[in-house]
């Protein structure tokens, strides 16, 4: 019998791709961190530039934490484009992740400050998919467990240096109100996940897109608006909602160059406006509906400190009325009248 091995079993010289060239880097300053990407392929920084490029925010950059984000492209992964499976989340060992599929992943080393993102061609043919579910999730988990800020579901408008949070479930109208906000003057700072600084209520987000559906353009007046958002690319969110998907850094649109001082919390309801479509809530009413419309946040180790924090803050509910342009004056009133922390 013959005992020597063939050539098939033996043991590749670099079998975890070590060794791989990572030739390719960007470096780009958001979310309040110096965040270096190193890519395997030119394709994936485009990746990152369109996710982060042109979002570069004002700050000390001696005293930025910096961070880390490794980019591979994975070779012929099984799924079909249009078919490809949710993310699902794990931790473990230090690592925080997200896996798609064989191909498709996002590990986290808080620790080291870094992480690993493998995009696989299924899903890279869906570039928001691979942009919003892979390489964002990895820089907002990075950025709010290292500099340990609340992760929100929330979007965030501003007028100076001043903010209000905007808190709502799906199909509330954050989005809308978002682009009909900007488009009224107001700065975008995010418009669904924003990463708030507990002690002192200090806000940052990606003011990179806002993503919209066709009915909301009866509502947008300028004309010249109306047709870059229709010229705008299309997107499918997970939930089967088709929306466009708009640049906010070619669009014209104001958005926030620094972070902002929060000075309201307000809860967007679905529900009718009538007479009076903002209703101040007291303090625990707040906190309860912030705890249970951001149940993942709630269960962070920040929750403490910003619970605390926001109890000191101006509350509101405010309903929707048919013109969400009213919706829009009502924040800007608020942003106007410099509301401050109890």
């Amino acid at each position: 019998m013959n005992s020597r091995r063939g050539k098939a079993d033996r043991p590749a010289a670099d079998p975890f791709g070590e060794r791989r060239g990572l030739r390719h880097r960007a470096v780009h300053r958001v979310l309040g961190g110096r965040f270096e990407f190193l890519a395997d392929e030119p394709a994936l920084l485009g990746l990152a530039d369109e996710a982060f490029g042109g979002l570069h925010t004002r700050g000390d950059r001696r005293s930025e934490r910096r961070f880390r984000v490794v980019l591979q492209a994975s070779g012929a992964d099984a799924s079909d484009p249009g078919d490809v499976p949710s993310m699902r989340y794990f931790a473990g060992a230090g690592t925080i992740g997200g896996v798609i599929d064989a191909a498709n992943l996002a590990l986290v080393e808080c620790a080291r400050a870094a992480a690993l993102v493998r995009v696989g061609p299924s899903l890279f043919a869906s570039r928001y998919r691979a942009r919003c579910e892979l390489l964002e999730f990895a820089v907002y988990t990075l950025a709010a467990r290292v500099l340990r800020h609340a992760p929100l579901h929330a979007a965030c408008l501003g007028l100076g240096d001043r903010g209000v949070l905007l808190s709502g479930d799906s199909g509330a109208g954050k989005s809308t109100i978002t682009l009909l906000g900007a488009a009224a003057g107001l700065a975008v700072l995010s418009e669904d996940s924003t990463l708030v600084e507990p002690r002192h209520l200090r806000a940052t987000g990606l003011a990179s897109y806002v993503h919209v559906r066709a009915d909301t353009l009866r509502f947008v007046t300028d004309a010249a608006l109306r047709r870059r958002i229709e010229a705008s690319p299309v997107i499918t969110r997970r939930s089967g909602v088709v929306k466009y998907e708009v640049d906010l850094r070619s669009s014209g649109l104001p958005s926030a160059v620094a972070p902002l001082s929060m000075r309201a919390l307000v809860f967007l309801s679905s529900r009718a406006a009538g007479r009076q479509p903002l209703r101040r809530l007291d303090a625990d009413a707040a906190i309860a509906r912030l705890a249970r419309e951001q149940p993942y946040a709630a269960a962070h180790d920040t929750w403490p400190a910003l619970a605390a924090r926001m109890r000191r803050l101006p509350a509101f509910e405010l309903r929707r009325g048919a013109d969400p342009q009213a919706t829009v004056a009502v924040l800007r009133g608020l942003l106007e009248a410099d509301h401050r922390p109890a």
